[in-house]
């Protein structure tokens, strides 16, 4: 329930940080197709995690195979990720 109610609290500070004039992409994006952005971010992250969870390991093994001859297993899974996992926990400390 925690991170539910914590994703509520950051996506409310973006939305209102946008307020009036969206400042990026993603919020113009949003307002030209006249979709509410308390839609848009819940499932563009979801859509991205599951991406970089199911997609992200083969396709950084298949790069650096092929770039430097060499597999680097699990940095998605393990280092983006978890590198995310602790700035949330870090973020809400200050929050």
């Amino acid at each position: 329930m925690h991170d539910a109610t914590a994703y509520i609290f950051y996506v409310t500070h973006d939305v209102n940080k946008h307020a009036g004039h969206p400042q990026n992409f993603l919020y113009r994006w949003a307002e030209k197709i006249k979709l509410n952005v308390f839609i848009v971010l819940p499932l563009l992250s979801f859509a991205l995690t599951f991406l970089l969870q199911e997609y992200g390991d083969q396709l950084v093994n298949a790069l650096t195979d092929y770039l430097f001859g060499m597999e680097i297993r699990q940095v998605i899974s393990v280092g983006l990720i978890g590198y995310f996992s602790l700035m949330h926990y870090y973020t809400e400390a200050f929050t």
